[in-house]
């Protein structure tokens, strides 16, 4: 994948904060995650979006799920990890930061909001980390340990 050339855009010397879900499927081996295409770019993604002033991180994470993939279920209470991207928006370009949740899929839906922006798709471990490295080569993970898997287990 060629890299964009942002030499004509102008950087803004701030983070964006943003809560994203890390939604995986109960009872399935090996474990499936759920990732989405981005509108822009068409790249896979996990779902994410800015955070409200009137709501928690969690929250917000849950809200894109259900946004973005039509996904309900239980939000982690703590962070699993972070990642540091640049978002383009011509002609600015700033950082985003985005805090990952973890959230058991409870119920699917079948339609949802933004399902004829983006494709939903469920992939292991290994495909969701090939994806994300090929949709997101510019990106500084910090993910932590997935402990948050164990707390959410019914």
């Amino acid at each position: 994948m060629e890299s964009e050339d942002v030499s004509h855009l102008r950087y803004v010397p701030w983070v964006q904060e943003q809560a994203g879900v890390l939604a995986w499927l109960p009872d399935t081996d090996p474990v499936q995650f759920a990732i989405v295409t981005s509108r822009r770019t068409g790249r896979w993604v996990f779902p994410k979006g800015s955070v409200d002033d009137d709501m928690t991180p969690q929250e917000a994470a849950a809200q894109e799920a259900f946004e973005e993939a039509g996904l309900e279920g239980v939000v982690a209470p703590e962070p699993i990890g972070a990642y540091r991207c640049p978002k383009i928006r011509p002609p600015w370009i700033w950082t985003v930061e985005v805090t990952l949740y973890a959230m058991r899929v409870d119920k699917m839906l079948d339609d949802w909001l933004e399902i004829d922006q983006r494709t939903r798709n469920f992939v292991d471990l290994a495909a969701a980390r090939e994806l994300l490295m090929v949709s997101l080569p510019h990106c500084t993970p910090q993910l932590q340990p997935a402990r948050g898997f164990i707390l959410l287990e019914p």
